[in-house]
């Protein structure tokens, strides 16, 4: 099991590292190239659609036939995506670049991490052993993910701040197929019982969609298992206009854009530094008081930051503002693997996620609404920052949940 974990753990950097290549740069990039921040609205709802359509079948699909094939095939759809962003010639080919960037974003989800969620399940007999070597495989998996995308934003920022921004998706490209290569030497779990159906009796469509039901009946008869989904889709009020928004508003705020790269890198230090404290900070038997008094420290912070009327108070706020962020996610997840069953932990990570992308296409378009009104994007980070904090007071206080 180590062996996996060790190569799961290189996958994943150099899965990261390239997908993270383009990221300290690609707002201004697509503003730079004459795309609005509306139609950036519109190329992230692009994303969250493909995520939406093939979010739940990837994980049928991992849960009965192969999650390493799923992966591999979600290696070269993003190595597709990446090669139509390497010159923006049109407004509607960056929007297909972004669907298919978000169809392999859901094969991916549900793949080789569920492989070795399976496998640490089925290793530890004790609930307690087993809940937090789970813990522990998520701070792992952060923290590795984190220092790829200092190491692929600090690549991508060089390459591209020297104007030679069309060699930074084909170094991405090449670390996708890095990736490939090394998960050919990755154990998988095929099902080879649906395999066997599959080939005997041509039921296959039948038995995903039986599949699918028995997932979805799991997640609504578990209260505890619903609450923790909905908790974590209500974050995207935060993520969707961070991850959207914080180039501009720095640019307002100040920063030139040549350190839009030094600031992206000190928020992944910021973001490692998180996980090593979310073990010591949440406690478990106050899940409850917890998330609510997280999310708002995390909120009152945010919002302090954006209206801060000097750039460094708004930079040091921004980045304390990660802390209880990185917590509240790395909580949630684990929670959510804990209570979910072997035999359907894709498909219910894959529900998981089909929620979360429906909210976030609901607050990308409540993003583009207000825009439409011409509102300085920093009042639109704070109303949807003010949006997750009633979000989560709302959920925390529904009975017989915890």
């Amino acid at each position: 099991m180590r062996k996996e974990i060790s190569k799961f753990y290189l996958i994943s950097f150099i899965f990261e590292v390239a997908r993270t290549i383009p990221h300290a740069f690609v707002t201004m990039y697509l503003l730079n190239s004459g795309i609005s921040i509306y139609q950036i609205s519109l190329i992230q709802i692009a994303y969250m659609i493909a995520i939406v359509i093939c979010e739940v079948p990837s994980g049928v699909l991992a849960d009965h036939i192969s999650k390493k094939r799923l992966y591999l095939l979600s290696c070269i759809l993003m190595l597709i995506s990446f090669s139509l962003y390497i010159n923006v010639y049109s407004f509607q080919l960056i929007v297909l670049a972004q669907f298919l960037y978000g169809v392999a974003s859901a094969l991916q989800t549900g793949s080789l991490d569920a492989i070795i969620l399976n496998s640490i399940n089925s290793n530890f007999d004790q609930s307690d052993q087993k809940k937090e070597y789970i813990k522990e495989f998520f701070r792992k998996t952060e923290i590795i993910c984190t220092f790829a995308m200092i190491a692929g934003s600090f690549f991508g920022s060089y390459l591209f701040y020297n104007h030679l921004s069309s060699k930074v998706y084909f170094i991405s490209i090449l670390f996708f197929v890095l990736s490939g290569i090394i998960t050919l030497f990755m154990k998988d779990d095929i099902n080879k019982k649906s395999i066997e159906n599959l080939s005997l009796r041509l039921d296959f469509y039948s038995n995903c969609v039986t599949h699918l039901n028995e997932g979805f009946k799991v997640l609504i008869n578990n209260k505890e298992l619903l609450i923790l989904v909905s908790l974590s889709a209500s974050l995207q009020f935060i993520l969707q206009p961070f991850f959207n928004y914080w180039q501009p508003v720095s640019v307002v705020k100040g920063f030139s854009e040549n350190y839009l790269n030094i600031i992206y890198i000190i928020m992944q230090l910021t973001t490692i530094v998180s996980v090593l404290l979310c073990k010591k900070i949440v406690k478990e038997k106050k899940a409850k008081n917890g998330i609510v008094v997280t999310a708002s420290i995390l909120s009152i912070t945010l919002i302090s930051s954006l209206l801060a009327p000097n750039r460094m108070i708004y930079l040091v706020l921004l980045l304390i503002s990660i802390i209880p962020r990185t917590i509240i996610y790395i909580e949630l997840n684990s929670a959510i693997q804990d209570k979910i069953n072997n035999n359907f932990r894709s498909t219910i990570t894959s529900i998981s996620s089909l929620y979360t992308r429906i909210f976030s296409i609901i607050i990308l378009l409540i993003m583009g609404f207000i825009s439409d009104f011409e509102i300085n994007t920093i009042y639109v980070f704070i109303i949807c920052t003010v949006l997750f904090l009633v979000t989560v007071s709302l959920i925390t206080k529904i009975k017989h949940l915890f």
